[in-house]
C-alpha cells in the first residue's frame, strides 16, 4: 500500500509545531532502518511461536541459579597484586 509523498506532506503541515520534533525523530529513524536492511528483518521478523522443551525450561533454570555474583573492581586488583 504506497501512499504518495504528497499526502506525507500535508500530514506534515496539519501537525502541531509541538509535534515537529518527534515526527522528526521517528522520520529518521525510518530512513536509519532502510539503510540497515538486517536490523529491519530483524525487527519485522515473526515472533518466535515454539514452545521450550523441558531441557530448554531445565537449562535456563540452571543458568540463572547458577550465575555468581559479579566480582568487585577492588578485589581483582588485590588478586593481581595491582
Amino acid at each position: 500500500m504506497a501512499i504518495p509523498k504528497e499526502d506525507l506532506y500535508k500530514l506534515i503541515d496539519r501537525l502541531p509545531d509541538s509535534e515537529a520534533p518527534a515526527a522528526a525523530r521517528y522520520l529518521q529513524y525510518l530512513i536509519e532502518l532502510g539503510e540497515h536492511p538486517a536490523a529491519r528483518a530483524l525487527l519485522w521478523a515473526p515472533d518466535d511461536d515454539e514452545s521450550l522443551t523441558d531441557e530448554e525450561r531445565a537449562a535456563i533454570e540452571e543458568a540463572l541459579t547458577d550465575s555468581e555474583p559479579p566480582v568487585e573492581h577492588a578485589e581483582i586488583r588485590r588478586e593481581f597484586g595491582l
